[in-house]
């Protein structure tokens, strides 16, 4: 059962909604704005009791953006609920503190971002202000504290390169995650990373209103190597979980295949079927 805590988010991620949604909210009050405790607590509570509940899912953008909140809720938690539990985390914020207050809260796991394994890409053009040390750091204390973790990605970003995207794929090998999650890039409209690829010609501005929903398919960019990245996109996960798949050199052969439908069906049915195992392990039951 899913469940928000809060609403709104204090970063400015350019491939992200939330520096348009926090222009709305200039001079009107706060931009993120969290329940109380208890408040949250009695929804997760009524919900439990009236319906078949085995896992806890919290959707909040960054769960532990208030240390002291934190504090409360896994005090709480623990006494009034105490059903295993994900939610979302963000790398330069966790600390020792932190992952100790969501182990002693009963959390299962988490979705913590990286989005890219390359310094330049990360922080100069999707502004996420997070450094190697910061990830890793955070990757070493949830496995430190026995906390599942799908690693968040992203392939085909503009200005990257194959090359970079391949910097993600050590990364996340390094980082060891329980799954790793890669999507392909995708300018939704309105934000500052759509204005970019605008303004150097990777897209058009009526292609840019044919945006798939999903972000598992193609890219929508005039990059270098797309159908190498798309290829990487359904291989991602697996070439984390077995690295040699990556370092004996078959992950590059894999993507040098021709482009047809049958190559393609084949990769969506390996990535589907590896994704479904993953859910398995990040939250301990089949759904």
């Amino acid at each position: 059962k899913h469940f928000i805590a809060s609403r709104g988010c204090p970063y400015a991620c350019t491939y992200c909604f939330n520096h348009s949604y926090n222009k709305l909210y200039q001079g009107k009050g706060k931009r993120v704005r969290f329940r109380s405790v208890d408040n949250l607590l009695d929804e997760v509570e009524s919900v439990v009791k009236k319906y078949p509940t085995e896992f806890v899912y919290f959707q909040d953008d960054t769960f532990i953006l208030d240390k002291r909140w934190v504090e409360e809720f896994s005090e709480k938690y623990k006494k009034r609920i105490n059903q295993p539990f994900h939610c979302h985390v963000r790398a330069n914020l966790m600390d020792e503190d932190i992952a100790k207050l969501l182990k002693d809260a009963n959390c299962y796991s988490v979705h913590i971002a990286v989005e890219s394994g390359n310094d330049r890409l990360r922080n100069n053009v999707l502004k996420r202000a997070m450094s190697e040390q910061d990830i890793y750091s955070a990757c070493d204390l949830l496995h430190k504290y026995d906390i599942k973790f799908m690693l968040q990605n992203i392939l085909g970003l503009p200005s990257g390169s194959l090359k970079d995207d391949f910097e993600t794929l050590e990364m996340n090998i390094k980082c060891k995650p329980t799954y790793a999650w890669a999507s392909i890039f995708q300018p939704y409209p309105g934000t500052d990373l759509a204005q970019m690829c605008l303004n150097n010609n990777l897209i058009s501005v009526q292609d840019l209103g044919k945006i798939s929903s999903s972000f598992f398919e193609r890219s929508v960019l005039d990059i270098q190597d797309k159908k190498e990245v798309e290829y990487l996109q359904k291989l991602f996960a697996i070439a984390v979980e077995h690295p040699g798949i990556y370092k004996s050199g078959l992950l590059n052969t894999m993507l040098s295949l021709p482009d047809s439908p049958e190559i393609r069906q084949l990769l969506d049915n390996l990535y589907k079927s590896f994704r479904k195992t993953a859910d398995k392990k990040l939250y301990g039951i089949d759904i």
